[in-house]
C-alpha cells in the first residue's frame, strides 16, 4: 500500500498539497517500503496456492536476514538503520531456532529447486551444508522397506493403454 502511495501522481489525484509527504518523509516512507518489501514477498511465497510448503521456509529466512543484513552495511537505508538493526535482531530471536531443526534442513534439501543452496544464507554455511549432507545420509541409511510389501510387477507404461492390446 505504501508502495502503491509513493507510486501515484498527487497532481491528478487531486490531493491538496498541504495533505501531501514533505520530501523528507517521502525519503523515509521508500526506505520503509525498501525494507519491508522482501518480506511482503517471503509472505506471498509462503501463501502461495495457500498452502505453506515447509522446504521455503529456511531459504526465506536465510534470504532475508541476507538482505536485511546487505541493505545495513550498504547504508541504503540510513534513516531506518535502528529499525533494521530491530528487525534484524527479531528475526534472529524469533526463528534461530529454525536453522537446529533436522526437518527443516531435510525439507529444504529434498525441494529440487533449493537443493544445498539454501545453506549460503546460514550463519555457519559450511556447518550447515556438511549437517544437511550428513543428515540425509542417515535418513537414506535408515530406511527400511516395509515387510509384505507387493511384488506385482507393474504395468509396461512405454505405450498408450489403447496401443498394448
Amino acid at each position: 500500500m505504501a508502495e502503491h502511495a509513493l507510486q501515484l501522481d498527487w497532481d491528478k489525484v487531486g490531493l491538496d498539497k498541504k495533505y501531501r509527504l514533505s520530501p523528507d518523509h517521502e525519503v523515509v516512507l521508500k526506505q520503509f517500503v525498501k525494507i519491508t518489501k522482501p518480506f511482503q514477498d517471503a509472505f506471498m511465497k509462503l501463501q502461495r496456492h495457500h498452502i505453506p510448503a515447509i522446504c521455503n521456509v529456511l531459504p526465506i529466512l536465510f534470504g532475508l536476514r541476507i538482505q536485511l543484513t546487505n541493505m545495513i552495511a550498504s547504508g541504503e537505508c540510513m534513516l531506518l538503520e535502528k529499525y533494521s538493526l530491530e528487525l534484524l535482531a527479531l528475526l534472529e530471536e524469533r526463528f534461530d531456532k529454525f536453522e537446529d531443526d533436522d526437518l527443516y534442513l531435510a525439507a529444504a534439501f529434498l525441494d529440487p529447486t533449493i537443493k544445498l543452496r539454501f545453506s549460503r544464507g546460514s550463519k555457519k554455511p559450511k556447518e550447515t551444508e556438511s549437517r544437511t549432507r550428513a543428515l540425509i545420509l542417515r535418513m537414506m541409511r535408515d530406511v527400511r522397506l516395509e515387510e509384505g510389501r507387493d511384488d506385482t510387477a507393474l504395468p509396461d507404461t512405454r505405450k498408450s493403454r489403447f496401443v498394448r492390446k
